[in-house]
């Protein structure tokens, strides 16, 4: 989604966090390969659903995943964790 593909992924584990269903792409069930297969040509065949997908991927990855946000995230746990052991 960073690159602005769409993905097509399994709603499992921590992908459907990853994955916004309808935004950056589509999820199916683990082994539903029929499914996937189907939603990805689908992408492949309609342009807007394509461009559409691939910028609002796109956006959702930049605004969730933005090194500042992690960055800052992390040194406020280590600073906690650090002003907890004082």
């Amino acid at each position: 989604m960073a690159c602005g593909v769409p993905v097509v992924a399994s709603n499992t584990g921590g992908l459907p966090e990853v994955v916004p269903e309808g935004i950056g792409g589509f999820l199916a069930d683990v082994g539903d390969v029929e499914t996937m297969a189907a939603l990805a040509v689908e992408i492949l065949k309609d342009d807007r659903l394509h461009r559409y997908l691939s910028v609002s991927g796109r956006k959702y990855v930049e605004k969730k995943f933005r090194p500042y946000t992690w960055v800052k995230k992390y040194e406020e746990i280590y600073s906690s964790l650090v002003n907890s052991r004082k």
